[in-house]
């Protein structure tokens, strides 16, 4: 009986030999591998969701970066509305002013370069600036009033001069006013 023990106790330890020698480092190893690839896969699973969430928050930004160039292009006239424009700046005109003279400078094309950070976008828009120098006989209530409607045209029209002359007693207040008119593509 001690015989086959001692025999049995040999074929469990030559088992064992063979397992721990023979099966258990490939059984390691692809363990193992198995570990890098789920840490792998774990990492490129993270890195997909922070790109999905770069995606989402880029498109918000286009969207907004759309509205605001839509804005932008329907405040700034076409050339061929430039001569519409020049006409609202002498018809917005209230009671008791009088337009002496509006004169047009030629147009200056200006070129900006546009560069977005984020998503990195570059480009170029062409534009022109009109300046007109206006000449009005004029209160300051009137011109204060006039000013003020100038604001709120929808286009983009800058006051780039003011120049008040005082007038003789009982006379109107001579004003020259030096507008700047931006159009689009020149």
């Amino acid at each position: 009986m001690t015989r086959y023990l001692i025999v049995g106790l040999l074929i469990v330890c030559a088992l064992v030999w063979y397992d721990y020698s023979q099966v258990h480092p490939g059984r390691t190893a692809a363990i193992l591998a198995q570990t890098q690839a789920n840490q792998q896969l774990q990492a490129d699973l993270e890195t997909a969701r922070r790109v999905q969430d770069q995606v989402i928050s880029l498109k918000k930004d286009l969207a907004e970066t759309a509205r605001q160039m839509k804005e932008l292009a329907a405040r700034l006239p076409r050339r061929s509305e430039a001569g519409t424009l020049l006409e609202q700046l002498t018809t917005t005109k209230g009671p008791g002013m009088r337009f002496e003279a509006v004169t047009p400078k030629p147009p200056a094309r200006k070129t900006v370069n546009v560069e977005l950070s984020n998503p990195p976008v570059k480009g170029t828009v062409t534009y022109e600036e009109q300046e007109v120098h206006l000449e009005i006989l004029t209160t300051f209530r009137h011109i204060g009033r006039y000013l003020a409607t100038l604001e709120q045209l929808p286009n983009l029209i800058e006051v780039t001069g003011l120049r008040l002359s005082t007038p003789a007693p009982g006379k109107p207040l001579g004003v020259t006013l030096i507008v700047k008119i931006f159009v689009y593509g020149g």
